[in-house]
């Protein structure tokens, strides 16, 4: 089977059957999974970036975490206190070998 052939019967299957995994087109076609997945891959439009994308307090947003809520007062004295009381808590760990029986 020539690699078009492979590609077309691919995307036959993933029109007629849009639920159908990569892993069992792969098992019906005959081939390795991880072929079908380039296949896949390569047969869905990049993604263009806007404008809004390129912007520096925009990428700022998206990147990691969001940020925390803001407290306040009482709140953040409470939370402060909670943290602190939960840390005082903890038990310190101890790890202790274990003895052979042959010794």
């Amino acid at each position: 089977m020539l690699a078009e052939q492979r590609k077309g019967y691919v995307a036959l299957l993933k029109k007629d059957l849009p639920e159908i995994s990569n892993r069992q087109v792969a098992k019906v076609i005959g081939v390795n999974p991880s072929t079908v997945d380039e296949d896949v891959a390569a047969a869905k439009p990049a993604v263009r970036e806007t404008r809004a994308s390129n912007n520096k307090a925009s990428k700022k947003a998206d990147a990691g975490n969001p940020a925390p809520a803001a407290l306040s007062g009482a709140a953040a004295a409470k939370a402060l206190e909670s943290k602190e009381t939960t840390a005082a808590k903890r038990r310190p760990v101890t790890i202790t070998r274990p003895t052979s029986r042959y010794c």
